[in-house]
């Protein structure tokens, strides 16, 4: 199999040089070979870049669960007879903590509406998630998954 990729190289090269020279047809391979490896590290860097962006949007929306948990949601908890909330209350705290988490996030230059305006429920649900699995305690994680400690500041201005 090798043996035929090399025959085939080693044609590819023949026909090359003897069509535009050795010094030509080096320089042009050097040319795409170089343009490949650029390409690539774009490419690297940018999905490098859209992952830690994702990172900072997670942290800002776990902030605005977190301070809208401790502002919001307690007080509404120790008022109810019952201790739950109910789904208008539950409705209105995840609005105030995407309020909460745009504000942190516009603090830093970020536009979180534009960044994850499509996924903004089921961002706060992933958080509220989060924060409720933290509160049970590591009980509730299966055998051998660390209980990760929710942040609770967003990210700090770069």
């Amino acid at each position: 199999m090798f043996d035929s990729i090399i025959n085939g190289l080693e044609q590819i090269v023949a026909v090359g040089t003897s069509i535009l020279g050795q010094d030509q047809f080096f320089n042009i391979v050097a040319t795409i070979v170089g343009m490949g490896w650029l390409w690539l590290q774009r490419n690297f860097h940018i999905d490098r870049k859209t992952d830690r962006k994702w990172d900072d949007i997670l942290l800002y929306i776990e902030a605005g669960v977190m301070q809208t948990y401790q502002t919001f949601v307690k007080a509404r908890k120790n008022a109810s007879e019952d201790g739950t909330l109910t789904e208008e209350e539950k409705k209105l705290a995840r609005q105030q903590a995407w309020t909460c988490a745009t504000q942190y996030a516009q603090k830093d230059g970020i536009n979180l509406l534009l960044e994850a305006g499509d996924l903004a429920g089921v961002l706060i649900e992933k958080a509220v998630g989060n924060l409720k699995r933290e509160a049970s305690g590591p009980a509730s994680l299966p055998p051998g998954i660390p209980n990760s400690p929710l942040i609770v500041q967003p990210p700090s201005s770069k």
